[in-house]
């Protein structure tokens, strides 16, 4: 099986412009498409695109604000019972 003790760095997915990124979460919507959320000590912001995991590159094809409020902050990804995000 795998283990979380065993892994291999594969490099840098994906920078953005902010300067403070927390809590990302990479998140696969299907078989094409990622969703990365994350906060950047600001709104949380989105970015939807293609996951490549041979070469470990996320590309972006549409970004925004994910939290128009200002008061949500840490985003965490759970799947519910029908393997849903």
């Amino acid at each position: 099986g795998e283990s979380l003790a065993k892994w291999k760095y594969l490099g840098v997915a994906f920078e953005g412009t902010e300067n403070n990124w927390e809590c990302p979460n990479l998140l696969p919507m299907d078989d094409e498409r990622a969703l990365l959320l994350y906060s950047p000590h600001d709104r949380v912001r989105y970015h939807v695109g293609t996951l490549d995991v041979d070469s470990c590159r996320f590309t972006p094809a549409s970004s925004g604000l994910f939290d128009h409020g200002g008061d949500y902050y840490a985003t965490s990804g759970c799947r519910d019972a029908n393997g849903r995000w």
